[in-house]
């Protein structure tokens, strides 16, 4: 074995280290160390909000930083799986709504209801990525049978949902009543507002089911985790250089030790 490169384990460590998905999985740990820094920390969370263009005052943020903190701790195939859907269809989710004269901010209420997942469903028998109900997509125009289930189109999905936020602010005039509405159904917030006598969300949420009274946090969260995306999209972007030995091996990228070994003849010491 005599003239044979000898490499120290270390020396490979590193040189593993230059490879993209490596980078890139730091970037991910060095993201979620981040995200968790600001939990808790209101001024910060405002800010994303604002760059998410929430389209309401947000009156209590503690089950927002605790909602927050899943995006937080979610793997890097995870996160970076979530964010292509988000890449795939939120720019038209929001141009669609935008058409239609709703906030665009409401783009992100489908990332909180589905992680945007098109054929997701729930044991209620809601789908796709709006999470819509059988009869309530039927009666704003979709088809749902055995062979078809228009619920799993993004597209046509998205203007069925459109109508429906449609119709719930034209009825309470309020983003958070209709964040509501659209959760736990326009009766249940028309009882709470009755029985309240008071039509602001954050004083009557106590008399909505539990699910609903997450659910608008969770639409803030799912907001704030896109805004801190925005934000930060520069900072952690890493961009691929390729070395002079990339073109070594076509699986190189994919086993890089391995294949480092079998094509230098390298033995660690």
């Amino acid at each position: 074995m005599k003239g044979l490169p000898i490499f120290t384990t270390l020396q490979v460590v590193l040189f593993v280290l230059q490879s993209p998905e490596c980078l890139f999985a730091y970037a991910g740990a060095a993201r979620e160390m981040d995200l968790r820094q600001i939990l808790g920390n209101e001024t910060v969370l405002q800010t994303y909000a604002r760059e998410a263009q929430v389209p309401f005052e947000v009156q209590d943020w503690s089950k927002v930083s605790f909602l927050l903190k899943e995006y937080a701790t979610l793997g890097h195939k995870v996160r970076s799986a979530m964010e292509k859907r988000m890449s795939d269809y939120l720019p038209q989710i929001a141009g669609a709504l935008k058409e239609n004269g709703l906030p665009e901010a409401l783009q992100y209420l489908p990332l909180a209801e589905s992680r945007l997942f098109p054929e997701i469903g729930s044991t209620a028998g809601a789908k796709g990525i709006w999470q819509i109900m059988p009869a309530t997509g039927r009666k704003y125009g979709l088809v749902i049978n055995r062979k078809l289930d228009e619920r799993e189109d993004p597209e046509k999905s998205t203007q069925a949902a459109i109508q429906l936020l449609t119709a719930l602010y034209e009825e309470f005039g309020d983003w958070t009543l209709v964040i509501a509405a659209y959760n736990c159904g326009p009766s249940k917030v028309r009882r709470a507002i009755l029985k309240s006598n008071c039509n602001n969300y954050w004083d009557i949420d106590h008399l909505l089911p539990s699910q609903t009274r997450t659910y608008v946090p969770a639409f803030i969260a799912a907001s704030c985790y896109a805004g801190y995306r925005n934000l930060k999209a520069e900072v952690y972007a890493i961009p691929f250089k390729t070395p002079s030995y990339a073109g070594i091996q076509a699986n190189f990228w994919r086993h890089p030790v391995r294949s480092l070994m079998a094509t230098k003849n390298i033995r660690l010491v």
